[in-house]
Parts: structure tokens; C-alpha cells; sequence
């Protein structure tokens, strides 16, 4: 699923950042390497695509509305952020995807949550 979003878009897809969190849900829960890397890549798809869709709403209310109030946006950017604080507790070079998405939108609703 998360190599067909990737190649083929969402497009067709009614909610491809809730879908992307089903797949890392699920594929976190197999804790093995190849399922990992899976679950890493739903995560970096379905934050790459709520960013795009929260950068397409003009009015920063609705946007902040747009991430901060439907549930499973929300999920998606605190599982971010805790891979972010992840890599950066252990000291470990974090994945190049994952310092490049890393986005301000992101923090400022984590820093609300507290």
C-alpha cells in the first residue's frame, strides 16, 4: 500500500494519511527489520502527505484546525515527532527522510499538546 501511495499518488485514495497509519500501526507491531523499515516508510508517507494537503489551506485557523482536530492527522505528527526525539536521544544519525520532513508545523501542535 505504501509503495503503491508513493508511485501512484493518492489520488482515488478517500484517506490516504489514515490509511498510511493503519500500515504503520500494523506493520510497528511485527518488530522485525524488513517490517520496520515498512512501518517507517507508511509513517514518512502519510506525514509527507498531511503536510502537502495542511500547506494547501491558506488560513492558518483552519490549518491549525486541520492538524490539531482530526484524530488520526494528530497521530501521525506525534508519531513523527517521537521518531524525530528518537533519533535524537540515542544520538543515532537519523534517517535522511526523517531530518528533511521534519517540519515547524509539526512542533508548534506538539508544543500546544503539552
Amino acid at each position: 500500500v505504501v509503495e503503491w501511495l508513493e508511485t501512484l499518488g493518492e489520488d482515488g485514495v478517500e484517506l490516504p494519511v489514515y490509511v498510511c497509519l493503519l500500515c504503520y500501526k500494523l506493520l510497528a507491531m511485527a518488530q522485525t527489520p524488513e517490517s520496520t523499515t515498512w512501518a517507517q516508510a507508511a509513517l514518512h508517507t502519510g506525514h509527507r502527505i498531511l503536510q502537502a494537503r495542511a500547506a494547501s489551506i491558506q488560513d492558518e485557523d483552519l490549518r491549525q484546525m486541520f492538524l490539531e482536530q482530526v484524530p488520526y492527522n494528530r497521530e501521525i505528527i506525534l508519531l513523527w515527532q517521537q521518531q524525530v526525539d528518537n533519533c535524537v536521544s540515542r544520538k543515532d544519525p537519523p534517517d535522511l527522510w526523517l531530518l528533511e520532513h521534519s517540519t515547524t508545523s509539526s512542533q508548534s501542535i506538539l508544543t500546544s499538546a503539552d
